[in-house]
């Protein structure tokens, strides 16, 4: 029989491959994509009002993280969700 602390270990050992794993990478850059996201409608909200459904609906289509970093340092520069959203 194994003791707790064998198990504890075999589970921390498993959980670090899980940790590098692609399919976890993927989990945490979805994840990280849909904070941004808030985390930037939050922030326009604040700043220009509440968006349209028209431009919820464009800021919800991005699932490109470097565009929605290119997107967070523009809001610091752009008056309105229009002009926020255009382009790439």
């Amino acid at each position: 029989m194994h003791s707790s602390n064998d198990f504890l270990n075999i589970l921390f050992h498993r959980g670090l491959t899980m940790i590098e794993s692609s399919a976890f990478e993927l989990m945490e850059d979805l994840a990280t994509i849909r904070h941004s996201k808030l985390l930037l409608q939050k922030l326009g909200t604040a700043k220009f009002g509440p968006p349209t459904d028209a431009q919820a609906a464009k800021l919800a289509s991005i699932d490109n993280l470097d565009r929605l970093d290119r997107l967070a340092m523009r809001l610091l520069k752009v008056d309105s969700w229009d002009a926020l959203l255009k382009g790439r």
